[in-house]
């Protein structure tokens, strides 16, 4: 496995992809990136600068380029896309893929790769989720604000163990935080009770993290749309530590007092498609389909629809 595309250079993409060149030392590994618009033009001109929390670099991919069929096949994708624009990558990259190809989504999500799949019969695609604070500061620059840049992945839930390991073997040559783990559902559904509970809550009421924190009754809502995600959590077979609620519930102190979510961000910006599929929508098709009741993420459902007309 020689070839590796980040596909999608926002936050995360850049990050990893700045990382990956950055202890590419060797040019074992050829490394594309999939970018687009100015974004990309500065890349091309000038290189991807990462600003981080210890050291800014500047590193020259292999190939930078907005048209896929121009990179050589890829043996590795890191998937870095937001969730409504998963469905093109994936039939986008499904045209360089091959039955050796292996997908690692690092999106939000807690059934991405079953979506991935709707799209692809290729390769292996692997369970995943990441920590890491990232954001596209300006046209050509990354900036870290948190998060340790951790990636947990796990088997092809089809296909077993094989690219998993492939994979593990060379993010540990590429210095990049990983953990691997068979199953990871989870810690992705760990990750996922957090971002879509405060998420949602953030983007109904136009909240920051802090203010919803200190607030006493919109803290009792999260509180109660994670109880629910716990249920459903169950339902497929995810069992939570008695206390994990209240672990994922006081996240929200290590972060600034005005910081957004993500969703969030997308949710007040019209212009932008958001992310209310991936973090209400689903859970709602998930407590339809186990006749689960949650009636504080309908409430939460019904406020987002409210504000978006």
């Amino acid at each position: 496995m020689k070839n590796i595309c980040i596909y999608g250079v926002g936050g995360v993409g850049g990050y990893f992809g700045a990382k990956m060149i950055q202890n590419n030392s060797n040019n074992h590994y050829h490394i594309s990136l999939i970018a687009r618009g100015n974004h990309l033009d500065k890349i091309q001109k000038s290189g991807l600068k990462l600003i981080g929390e210890n050291e800014t670099v500047v590193v020259h991919p292999d190939m930078a380029t907005q048209n896929i069929l121009e990179i050589p096949q890829p043996d590795l994708v890191l998937m870095c896309v937001k969730s409504y624009d998963l469905a093109a990558a994936v039939q986008d990259v499904n045209r360089v893929m091959t039955a050796e190809t292996v997908i690692l989504p690092l999106l939000n999500g807690i059934n991405i790769p079953e979506r991935i799949r709707i799209d692809t019969d290729k390769g292996a695609v692997l369970p995943a989720c990441v920590y890491v604070g990232t954001h596209v500061a300006e046209p050509g620059v990354i900036k870290q604000k948190g998060g340790n840049g951790r990636i947990i992945f796990g088997d092809d839930r089809i296909k077993g163990a094989k690219a998993a390991v492939q994979t593990a073997a060379i993010l540990k040559e590429l210095s990049i935080n990983c953990d691997y783990l068979p199953n990871p559902d989870l810690e992705i559904w760990t990750k996922y009770l957090f971002i879509a509970a405060y998420g949602t809550v953030t983007s109904a009421t136009g909240k920051t993290l802090g203010e919803v924190y200190e607030n006493n009754q919109l803290k009792s809502h999260v509180k109660a749309i994670m109880t629910e995600i716990v249920e459903l959590a169950s339902q497929k077979g995810v069992e939570f530590e008695e206390m994990e609620i209240m672990r994922s519930l006081d996240k929200a102190k290590s972060f600034p007092f005005e910081a957004k979510t993500s969703f969030q961000r997308d949710f007040e910006n019209p212009l932008k498609k958001n992310e209310k599929e991936l973090f209400v929508d689903n859970l709602l098709a998930i407590a339809e389909e186990f006749k689960v009741n949650v009636p504080m993420i309908e409430h939460y459902n019904l406020l987002l629809q409210d504000r978006a007309q």
